[in-house]
């Protein structure tokens, strides 16, 4: 990745709801031969800001969809292949999955759609992922792309016959990379929390950047939640439990 485009996309997810640096971005991806992708982040971050149904909303995204046509036939195959998981009915790519030119999916993924189309993440850059896979914690604990990630959740498929060991492992990675160090928000309502994850996110150096923690107790948390709120408090930001 172009260390320019890095820092554009670094400003874009600090400051999510400002267009100023999405347009200026397209300037820059136009200047670097990919007009078709600025004109598409123009387009959409205009039709966010007309009511929706609205006449002029209606021509704008006849527009993308023109401009769609043409992108799709640059990032074939990866807007042919189902993203998502064996547990949900999976999306193909279209206009409607990218908010003001950037994607954002709503099923949950894994590491396989990084590791096949390793391009795709360069064009379709997105601060929110939902995990399929326990495992791939542990998988973006050694992936630069992470450094993009502002928000990560499990999906509630994702922990399904996991050993607490091997779930505290992923994590551990997980809070202690480098790559990981803006993750602002970190949803773990899938796993009943445990003594061990709790010791893990308790780390000096694990998720400096966080604000938000999600956490849920159940049958299988060997923690009392009151006493382990109360401590998880004392570390991070914001802590929201079920």
């Amino acid at each position: 990745m172009h260390p320019e485009a890095d820092a554009f996309l670094d400003a874009i997810f600090d400051h999510p709801d400002d267009d100023t640096v999405r347009l200026v971005y397209a300037d820059w991806l136009e200047e670097h031969g990919q007009g078709n992708y600025a004109q598409f982040i123009r387009l959409q971050c205009a039709a966010a800001r007309e009511k929706l149904w609205s006449d002029e909303a209606n021509r704008l995204w006849e527009e993308i969809g023109r401009v769609w046509t043409r992108l799709d036939a640059e990032w074939w195959p990866a807007t042919r292949d189902v993203w998502g998981d064996e547990y949900s009915d999976g999306v193909l790519l279209d206009a409607i999955h990218f908010e003001r030119g950037l994607l954002r999916i709503h099923v949950p993924i894994n590491t396989f759609h990084i590791e096949r189309y390793p391009d795709c993440w360069v064009w379709l850059p997105s601060c929110e992922v939902w995990l399929s896979d326990i495992n791939d914690l542990e998988r973006l604990a050694s992936m630069p792309i992470a450094r993009r990630l502002r928000s990560v959740g499990l999906a509630s498929t994702s922990a399904r016959g996991v050993p607490t060991n091997e779930l505290n492992t992923c994590l551990t990675l997980f809070v202690r990379s480098e790559f990981t160090r803006k993750v602002r928000v970190l949803d773990l309502t899938a796993v009943h929390l445990r003594k061990q994850m709790v010791q893990s996110l308790m780390r000096e150096k694990s998720l400096p950047g966080l604000e938000e923690l999600r956490v849920t107790f159940g049958r299988r948390s060997d923690c009392y939640p009151e006493e382990t709120i109360k401590q998880l408090e004392e570390r991070y930001e914001r802590v929201v439990w079920e």
